[in-house]
């Protein structure tokens, strides 16, 4: 899914000017954009174009930024949550390769190696594992802290997974993908507007999901006709 293309509606006319036009690469506008980051964090969005803008900037900043590690985590935890789009990859490759170096050479390092296993779990469908390994380890709640109510916005993701993808799925195995209690994934469900049959979670039909039948069109010239009868008789 690209979301590079796509202009958030949240975005500001001030981060929209930054940019559509060189300021995207001035430093003094770093602290436009990190204030911007942590806006999307607590509103639950994320626009990759703008977050991608500063992680450049902030690759070549000169002066001492107490918050750097901070941000480019929080960068990294939205995109994490956004995990069915590009947004992870991309926003990791403009980061220094020694990030994902082992053993961890810093704090960034360690916080970001967390996250990319979280995600390599997500981008895999190893939900039940994903919320096993995040919930194991304290300090993946203290790297993803800054974005309000991040558990459910990758809930709201794997529900779009399993949205796109099938018509009926078993109620345990979405509610193990999920990491819900019965009670709460009852609430989930009805939330959703979702039909539960027996022990089959029904998912309604729409464009992604819907079985087409595959045609196949093949032409064929009557030279390649020609040829082949003249082969017979031969």
């Amino acid at each position: 899914m690209d979301t590079l293309s796509k202009k958030p509606e949240q975005r500001p006319e001030e981060i929209t000017a930054i940019l559509s036009s060189l300021d995207r690469y001035n430093p003094e506008k770093i602290s436009i954009l990190q204030e911007y980051a942590t806006t999307q964090c607590a509103d639950q969005h994320s626009d990759i174009e703008a977050n991608l803008a500063l992680l450049k900037l902030l690759q070549f900043q000169q002066q001492p930024n107490p918050n750097k590690e901070d941000i480019i985590c929080n960068i990294l935890s939205m995109a994490l949550a956004n995990f069915l789009t590009s947004d992870f990859t991309t926003a990791l490759h403009v980061l220094p390769s020694y990030v994902l170096d082992s053993p961890a050479a810093d704090t960034l390092a360690e916080s970001v190696q967390k996250l990319f296993h979280l995600y390599n779990l997500l981008d895999g469908c190893r939900f039940p594992e994903f919320w096993a390994v995040y919930e194991r380890d304290e300090a993946h709640a203290d790297i993803t802290a800054d974005v309000a109510d991040f558990d459910n916005l990758v809930r709201i993701s794997i529900t779009r997974a399993v949205d796109i993808s099938s018509q009926a799925i078993h109620k345990d195995v979405f509610r193990s993908w999920l990491n819900l209690s019965d009670n709460k994934f009852a609430d989930y469900v009805k939330t959703l507007g979702w039909k539960v049959e027996g022990d089959t979670v029904i998912v309604p039909p729409n464009k992604e999901n819907e079985a087409k039948p595959a045609t196949t069109n093949e032409s064929i010239k009557i030279e390649q006709i020609s040829r082949l009868l003249k082969r017979t008789n031969e």
